[in-house]
């Protein structure tokens, strides 16, 4: 019921912004994209096929899983994370199940899964952490939103330190946290987690890590073109919104969108929270307000695309 008021929340905040941007500047914006919204769909499918890809190299044992088949798999990921109130939550879990389902086992479906959410997570937050140094240095966000990036630059520089160390190191966090758990005496038996799958998961991602580092480099490579390629896609969708921006606004802006789902974790699809940001997020650079807004629902429309394609990916592998 939370989670469903939270939505009730974001719904009233998204129709509030659209009456106070103007839902006829909005309309004119979104006429303007027209079919281009296909062209932006395209490019987005891109974004998929790289995604996919770096799940691929991901699992270790691949015999009899060919590359369309992870496709489908991460096709149908993208349909349970936008389309259900647990977003990332459930569609990691969903795609290890998947996984499994595929044939391999439990650690090294869950493994997979893991390392490739992991690669994007530390990727994007690299790229983030570059772009709000930049506009630290470079731009005048007034001593409040300046305090608030420097400590949010210091938070993602310290969970990229962390990473490596873990990884380098074979640092077993999660798997000496849920032995702890499992020795509370005072909880039940049939919730009581089980740390040796924890661990075998761990040990197959520190594989990748540290005993495949050509594979582990791949990895990062094609997750850094994935999102190179999401940073194409805000530059066509600013184009097609005739916009006069520098070239650097597209990697600013989407760096910036990063911290959005981290955020707003606790609002389903993020809805009116993400076109307030943006709106926002354009203001600060200079461009329409309304423009941040029209920015947001076109993403969603490709996203709902998207979504088609993996629901009907879900049918096929689970029928």
């Amino acid at each position: 019921m939370l989670r469903v008021g939270f939505l009730l929340a974001g719904v009233v905040l998204f129709v509030y912004l659209a009456l106070e941007l103007g839902p006829d500047s909005i309309l004119s914006l979104l006429r303007q994209i027209g079919w281009s919204i296909l062209v932006v769909c395209l490019v987005y499918g891109v974004y998929i096929l790289l995604r996919a890809a770096a799940l691929h190299q991901c699992v270790l044992k691949r015999e009899g899983l060919a590359y369309r088949h992870i496709l489908g798999i991460h096709f149908s990921g993208e349909a349970v994370k936008n389309l259900t109130f647990g977003g990332t939550l459930f569609s990691e879990p969903f795609k290890a199940v998947l996984l499994k389902r595929s044939g391999l086992q439990t650690s090294g479906a869950f493994a997979a899964t893991l390392t490739e959410s992991l690669a994007h997570i530390t990727v994007s937050a690299a790229l983030a952490l570059i772009a709000l140094t930049y506009v630290v240095r470079h731009m005048d966000l007034g001593d409040a939103l300046e305090d608030g990036a420097r400590i949010i630059i210091l938070v993602v520089a310290a969970f990229l330190l962390h990473s490596f160390l873990t990884g380098w190191f074979r640092l077993h966090w999660a798997g000496n946290i849920t032995n702890a758990v499992a020795r509370l005496h005072w909880l039940p038996r049939r919730i009581t987690p089980d740390a040796t799958v924890v661990y075998k998961v761990e040990d197959v991602l520190f594989s990748i890590v540290r005993q495949k580092p050509k594979r582990c480099v791949g990895i990062i490579v094609i997750e850094l073109l994935a999102q190179c390629v999401l940073v194409f896609e805000l530059f066509l969708i600013l184009t097609f919104l005739n916009l006069h921006f520098p070239l650097s606004y597209p990697f600013l802006i989407e760096a910036a969108a990063k911290f959005i789902r981290v955020a707003f974790f606790f609002l389903p699809l993020q809805i009116g929270a993400a076109e307030g940001v943006f709106s926002v997020l354009f203001e600060a650079f200079g461009l329409l307000s309304a423009a941040g807004f029209t920015f947001s629902v076109v993403r969603r429309l490709r996203s709902l695309v998207t979504s088609g394609v993996g629901l009907f990916t879900i049918w096929h592998l689970t029928k």
